[in-house]
C-alpha cells in the first residue's frame, strides 16, 4: 500500500500546519503556501536559510483492513535528511543516508486506523553535536556538512547548484506485509564469452522456512528473440549458485559499437511446481574491464581504457550532474534527458559523485540505450570522515546501491568518488590519499565482495603512489594520472594547457557558454538582465551566500574575459549578442578539444561537462535548465559520430587532414573541404578506413596565420552525409563579421 499524496508539514517557526506532496521536497511546500517566493527566481533560494534551522514534521493517517493477519513492512525510499520515523507514537527506527531505502518492520502497535509522523532534524543543529576535526572544514567555506552527513553533497551550496538543503521525500512511502518466502537477493554474472557462447552464473540467497523436504527449486530463463536459456536447481542450501551456458548469446554492446540486446529474466523461486516467489528483470550479456596504470606515460598506447567483451573501446560522452535541485523533480525531467542524450549520441555518462544514485528507470534506459554507465559513490571534493561510525554508513550504502544495480549491463565501473583525491586538504592535513580508508579499504571492501564482474577505481582522478611520487611541490599529483579532470585556468581553449596533458582520458573537462535571453529572462529580473556584473547574476553562477562569501564570484568575470580573448575590441554590448558570442566560444572550445583528443589513439575517453542544467544558471552546460540547447549541442553531435574527419592544427606551413573510425568496421567514403571565403573546393578526396584507427588522409599546404572558415563535408557507409567546420586562425576574430559570414554556416539552430 503506497502512502504518496498528501501529508501534512509543520516546522517550529511557521504558524500552521501546511500540504505536501509525497514524493515532495519541504521547499516546494514552503512555496505552494505562499511562504517562499520561488526558489529558482532571481535570489529567492535565500529566503530558505532561515528555516535550516529548524525542524520539520510529516504526517499522515492510513488504514489496514486486515492488520491482524500478517507481519507489515515500513518502506521509506529517499528519506532526505536525518528523520525519526513513529507509527501510532511508537518510534521505529531512524533515518540517517538519504542515499537508500530504509525499512522497519512494524512489530507492534498496528491497528485499523494508524498513524505515520516523520521528524526531520536541523543538520545545522545536529552540527553542534560533533567534534571540530581539521578534515570536516576541507572543501569550501560555507558547506561543511556536505562532508558530514550522508545527503547529496550540492545541497548544500556548490559551483553548479545553489544551497537548497532542508530535505524531502525522494521516492515515496509504502507498506507491505512480509513475504514469508522470497528470493533475498541475487546476482546473475557473464563469467566469460566467446563468439558462440555465454559462461553465466547465477549467484542467489532464499527465505524459506526449511528446505528440508528437499522439493524447493531454483530456476532462471531468459529470452531476447530467438536466443533463449533455462536452468533449474534443487535447493541444498538456502543459498548457492547455478552455472549455465547461453549458446548463440547475443552480446550487450555500447551504441558506438553495435547493438544493446537485453534478455527478459525471470528468477523463480519454486516448491515442486508452485512458484513461491519471482523475480523479473531485463539482463544484458556482457564482460568489462579496465587497463588502468598508475602514471600516464609517453607512449602511444592508452593508460587508460575500457574492454568490453574482449574488445578495447573509446567512449564519448558527459558528466551527468542530478536532473534537478530538489530531486522530487527528477523524475519528471528523464524524457527530455534521454532525448538529448540519444540525439547527440551520448556513449557514456559519469555520474558525478557529489548528486545522487538515479532511479531504477535511468539505468533501465541505458541499458536499452547502449549508454555506459561510470557510477561514482557520492563524495566529492573533501576529506571524509574516517571514524568507524562513517565507515559503517558508507559501507551499508555502498552494498545497498551495488546490489541494487549490479544487474545493469551499462555500469561499467565502480569510483570512490569525485576529486578527494585531489582534493588540497591532504596536504595541509599532511597525509596522502593513500590514507583514505574508506575507498582504499570500505569501497574497495564492499565492492570486492558485491560484485565481481565489474572494476573499481579508488577516486576520480585516481592519484597513484607513483603519481604522488612524481609530483613536484605544489603541483597537483592527478596532472600525473592517466585519468584527469582537466580544468586548469579555462583560459585561450588553444593554450598548451590541453596540449601537452599526457592524460589517455579526459573524465571531466568543459567551457562556459552563456544561456540565450530567452532563459535567463526566466530567472533573472529585468533590471538585472544586463549586465551582467551583478549579485543576481552570480547568484546563478552560482554563489549561495552574496554578497559574504566571494570564493565563486569569478564565473561571470570569467565568461566576459574568455569573450574578450576571442572577440578583443568587439565584445558586444547587447544581451542577445553577448549570450551568442560565448556560445560560439564554448562550442568552439569544446570542438578543439574534442578534436584533438580524438586524433590520437593514447585517447580513450572523453567525458564533457555537462549536458544539461539541473537549475537555472550561467555554467558550462550544453542545455540549459528550460531544455533550451546552445550552440555547442549541434557541434558534438558530430563530434560523437562513429566517424570524424577534421583539419589539424598547423605546422610548418601545414595541416593534416584527419579521420578517427571508432568502430569495429571498415569505412568507405569521401571529402571535401570548401573554403567559405571563396566558395571553392580546395581539398577533397576518397577514403577506405581500418576498424578502430586514426588516419592522416592527406597533408596540405596553409598559411598558418590565415583565418578562414572551412566547410567540411564527407559522407560514409556508417554515418551518412556529415557537414562540419573547421575554424583556421587565431584572435582576435572580429564579432560582427563572425556574426555575418560563419553563424549561419556553422550551427543548424539559432541561439
Amino acid at each position: 500500500m503506497k502512502l504518496d499524496g498528501k501529508w501534512l508539514l509543520s516546522c517550529s517557526i511557521i504558524d500552521r500546519d501546511i500540504p505536501m506532496n509525497v514524493p515532495g521536497n519541504f521547499e516546494d511546500a514552503l512555496f505552494v503556501a505562499g511562504m517562499i517566493n520561488d526558489p529558482y527566481i532571481s535570489d529567492n533560494s535565500k529566503e530558505l536559510r532561515k528555516f535550516e534551522f529548524s525542524s520539520f514534521t510529516l504526517k499522515r493517517k492510513f488504514t489496514i483492513d486486515d492488520f491482524h493477519k500478517g507481519r507489515y513492512l515500513l518502506k521509506l525510499d529517499g528519506i532526505d535528511g536525518i528523520a525519526d520515523v513513529f507509527v501510532n507514537n511508537i518510534f521505529t527506527g531512524t533515518c540517517c543516508n538519504s542515499f537508500i531505502p530504509h525499512t522497519f518492520e512494524l512489530e507492534n502497535g498496528l491497528s485499523h486506523e494508524n498513524e505515520i509522523t516523520i521528524v526531520f532534524k536541523s543538520c545545522i543543529e545536529e552540527m553542534k553535536k560533533l567534534p571540530m576535526r581539521a578534515d570536516m572544514y576541507s572543501s569550501y567555506n560555507y558547506n561543511a556538512e556536505a562532508a558530514v552527513f550522508r545527503r547529496p553533497a550540492h545541497i548544500w551550496g556548490w559551483d553548479i547548484f545553489p544551497r537548497m538543503a532542508l530535505g524531502g521525500i525522494f521516492y515515496g512511502v509504502e507498506i507491505e506485509k512480509v513475504q514469508e518466502q522470497k528470493i533475498c537477493e541475487f546476482d546473475l554474472i557473464t563469467r566469460n564469452i566467446s563468439d558462440s557462447s555465454a559462461d553465466m552464473r547465477l549467484v542467489y540467497k532464499v527465505d524459506v522456512p526449511s528446505i528440508a523436504d528437499g522439493n524447493f527449486f531454483i530456476k532462471i530463463d531468459g529470452v531476447c528473440g530467438e536466443s533463449s536459456f533455462s536452468a533449474v536447481q534443487k535447493l541444498r542450501s538456502y543459498c548457492g549458485f547455478i552455472h549455465f551456458t547461453v549458446d548463440d548469446a547475443k552480446l550487450w554492446w555500447p551504441r558506438r559499437y553495435g547493438s544493446s540486446p537485453l534478455y527478459d529474466v525471470d528468477i523463480l523461486l519454486m516448491h515442486g511446481d508452485t512458484v513461491l516467489d519471482k523475480k523479473s528483470f531485463a539482463f544484458g550479456i556482457r564482460t568489462c574491464s579496465l587497463i588502468s596504470r598508475e602514471l600516464a606515460g609517453d607512449g602511444p598506447e592508452p593508460d587508460f581504457q575500457f574492454i568490453v567483451n574482449n574488445r578495447k573501446i573509446r567512449v564519448f560522452g558527459t558528466n551527468h550532474v542530478p536532473l534537478d535541485a530538489l530531486h522530487s523533480h527528477d523524475d519528471k525531467r528523464l524524457k527530455m534527458f534521454f532525448d538529448l542524450a540519444n540525439e547527440c549520441s551520448v556513449d557514456m555518462l559519469r555520474i558525478w559523485g557529489g548528486g545522487v544514485y538515479e532511479s531504477d528507470e535511468f539505468y533501465d534506459l541505458c541499458d536499452k540505450y547502449g549508454i555506459l554507465v561510470w557510477q561514482d559513490f557520492m563524495m566529492g571534493c573533501a576529506v571524509y570522515p574516517q571514524d568507524e561510525d562513517f565507515r559503517k554508513n558508507l559501507a551499508d550504502e555502498a552494498e545497498n546501491v551495488i546490489k541494487r544495480l549490479r544487474r545493469h549491463p551499462s555500469i561499467i565501473l565502480w569510483a570512490g568518488d569525485n576529486e578527494c583525491d585531489a582534493a588540497p586538504s591532504w596536504g595541509l592535513l599532511n597525509i596522502t590519499p593513500e590514507s583514505n580508508t574508506l575507498t582504499r579499504e570500505t569501497l574497495a571492501d564492499v565492492c570486492r565482495h558485491h560484485d565481481i564482474s565489474r572494476p573499481y577505481l579508488p577516486s576520480s582522478p585516481w592519484c597513484s603512489p607513483e603519481a604522488q611520487k612524481a609530483a613536484a611541490p605544489g603541483v597537483d599529483p592527478t596532472l600525473h594520472s592517466p585519468e584527469q579532470h582537466l580544468w586548469g585556468p579555462r583560459d585561450y581553449f588553444k593554450s598548451d594547457f590541453y596540449r601537452n596533458t599526457k592524460a589517455s582520458f579526459l573524465s571531466e573537462f568543459g567551457y562556459h557558454g552563456c544561456p540565450s535571453v530567452e532563459s535567463i529572462k526566466k530567472f533573472i529580473p529585468e533590471d538585472k538582465l544586463f549586465p551582467l556584473h551583478n549579485d543576481i547574476c552570480r547568484h546563478h553562477a552560482s554563489n549561495p551566500f552574496l554578497p559574504d562569501d566571494t570564493q565563486l564570484n569569478y564565473r561571470i568575470q570569467l565568461m566576459y574575459d574568455q569573450v574578450k580573448e576571442f572577440f578583443g575590441s568587439s565584445v558586444p554590448d547587447n544581451p542577445e549578442d553577448f549570450a551568442a558570442a560565448s556560445q560560439i566560444i564554448q562550442a568552439e572550445a569544446l570542438k578543439f578539444i574534442i578534436e584533438l583528443f580524438r586524433m590520437k589513439k593514447k585517447c580513450s575517453g572523453l567525458l564533457w561537462w555537462n549536458l544539461i542544467d539541473g537549475w537555472p544558471q550561467f555554467s558550462d552546460a550544453v542545455v540549459d535548465y528550460y531544455g533550451k540547447k546552445k550552440l555547442a549541442f549541434n557541434v558534438l553531435k558530430n563530434l560523437h559520430k562513429k566517424l570524424l574527419i577534421t583539419l589539424s592544427e598547423s605546422n610548418a606551413w601545414h595541416r593534416d587532414i584527419v579521420a578517427a573510425n571508432d568502430s569495429f568496421e571498415t569505412v568507405r567514403g569521401s571529402y571535401q573541404i570548401t573554403a567559405c571565403s571563396s566558395g571553392k573546393v580546395v581539398w577533397k578526396g576518397d577514403f577506405i578506413l581500418e576498424p578502430d584507427s586514426v588516419t592522416v588522409l592527406d597533408t596540405v599546404a596553409v598559411c598558418t596565420t590565415e583565418k578562414e572558415l572551412y566547410l567540411i563535408d564527407y559522407t560514409s557507409d556508417i554515418e551518412g552525409d556529415v557537414h562540419h567546420h573547421y575554424l583556421a586562425g587565431y584572435p582576435q576574430f572580429d564579432y560582427p563579421f563572425f556574426k555575418e559570414n560563419y553563424l549561419g554556416k556553422i550551427y543548424q539552430e539559432g541561439i
